[in-house]
């Protein structure tokens, strides 16, 4: 995982959900994923240093629980003590 600034935005860049679509496995990926996620405690330590205010991960899933972003937030969200909100469409 890497954290690249900008123009002032903050970007953590990391394996995305093309290894789901691979296997098609979305729970086997979830869990490759969270355990990938758990070597990266520096990054996240560092990414959430730096978040202030009202703060999207944008993604090109529809729904949230198909989304490995949404495990980044849940674990920003715990070292913040903060919750996580998604915005979806209808």
């Amino acid at each position: 995982m890497q954290i690249v600034a900008t123009r002032g935005d903050w970007h953590l860049q990391c394996r995305g959900n093309h290894q789901y679509r691979e296997h098609g496995d979305l729970q086997r990926y979830f869990g490759e994923f969270r355990e990938y996620l758990f070597t990266q405690d520096s990054a996240l330590d560092q990414l959430a240093a730096r978040l202030d205010g009202c703060v999207a991960l944008m993604c090109f899933e529809r729904n949230p629980a198909e989304c490995h972003r949404s495990i980044v937030a849940a674990a920003l969200a715990d070292r913040l003590g903060t919750k996580v909100t998604h915005l979806t469409v209808p």
